[in-house]
């Protein structure tokens, strides 16, 4: 039912849009001195994060969700996303993408998925971002291999083809 909602497809999109969020300011109080949530503003962003990634990490532990993305042309986005920069208060969203990749590389590589991922280039994407990139946090670019790396290890168990890819 939630592929055939495109659910995992809108996510997938939402998530590449929270790479610009703005920072969390500090709330208001309102005029008669209450609060507005019982949650602060930062509270309730890490609690969106929390709650989207367990979703979407939930969707992706099975293979249709991959199937749909790839139909719907957003597993791409994920690749991007592991390897673009974004301000540094909103990382913790490529860290989210990655876990959401390895996720769809442990439960959702089906052939098709596997060939739409070779078609669209996504290895070569990846390398290039990543040699690409010019901010200095060493700790960034190696938690972008490791996600590489896991998702040719786990990809390899299907097909050789992302492997090639990435040699190539």
């Amino acid at each position: 039912v939630m592929t055939a909602a495109a659910v995992p497809s809108t996510l997938v999109k939402c998530l590449y849009l929270f790479f610009d969020l703005p920072v969390v300011d500090d709330d208001e109080p309102l005029e008669n001195g209450a609060a507005i949530s019982d949650f602060n503003a930062q509270e309730r962003r890490t609690l969106l994060q929390k709650v989207f990634v367990q979703l979407l990490v939930k969707l992706c532990s099975y293979p249709y969700p991959a199937d749909e993305l790839a139909r719907m042309d957003d597993l791409t986005l994920l690749f991007s996303a592991i390897t673009s920069p974004c301000p540094i208060h909103n990382i913790v969203w490529r860290k989210n993408a990655a876990e959401i990749l390895t996720t769809i590389s442990r439960h959702g590589l089906t052939d098709p998925v596997v060939s739409y991922i070779h078609s669209k280039g996504c290895m070569a994407l990846c390398v290039d971002n990543m040699q690409r990139l010019t901010f200095g946090n060493p700790l960034e670019i190696v938690e972008m291999f490791v996600t590489v790396f896991c998702f040719l290890k786990d990809s390899s168990q299907v097909s050789q083809i992302l492997m090639d890819d990435f040699r190539a």
